[in-house]
């Protein structure tokens, strides 16, 4: 009688612990678009600052390159801002430069770890609490960790994910 008795408790701290993690996914994917938006207007001042340059390569002395500079030195602190703001729960993976949850043992687009192998049976066993059989949600074949569609690793094991 206790199961249906504890079962809406249940029912609700598994709501509440999916709802934290697809807030984290979405932080995260936020972080990610910030992060490629900054370098992909890096790239275009790049490359306006080396056309100027390369137009007036015999005549330097009256360019002003200055601002461009001041321009790209902003947005790259915007991203290093990014890289070290605790209240984010995101971690920048050193091989691929993605962002992924904190509490992540693996890379899920290069599959890089972030633990010691001492701590991927504690985040198993949190896995395994909250695997739900529900059929629209891809899941590591491994640990049955919710996975998106473009992870190519599982960031919880570090399983390949086989899309087939």
């Amino acid at each position: 009688m206790a199961f249906f008795e504890d079962l809406p408790k249940n029912f609700e701290n598994l709501f509440s612990k999916a709802s934290a993690t697809a807030k984290n996914l979405s932080d995260n994917a936020k972080v990610n678009a910030l992060v490629f938006d900054h370098n992909k207007k890096i790239d275009g001042l790049y490359k306006q600052l080396g056309k100027l340059y390369y137009q007036n390569k015999d005549d330097l002395e009256g360019v002003d390159l200055s601002g461009l500079i001041a321009q790209i030195d902003e947005l790259k602190s915007k991203i290093e801002e990014l890289k070290v703001d605790d209240s984010l729960k995101t971690l920048e993976c050193p091989e691929c430069h993605t962002f992924v949850e904190k509490d992540s043992l693996f890379c899920p687009k290069c599959g890089h770890s972030f633990k010691d192998k001492k701590d991927i049976d504690q985040n198993l066993a949190q896995a395994g609490a909250i695997i739900n059989e529900d059929a629209e949600i891809s899941r590591c074949s491994n640990c049955g960790n919710p996975v998106s569609e473009d992870d190519a690793f599982c960031e919880n094991c570090g399983n390949p994910i086989d899309r087939n």
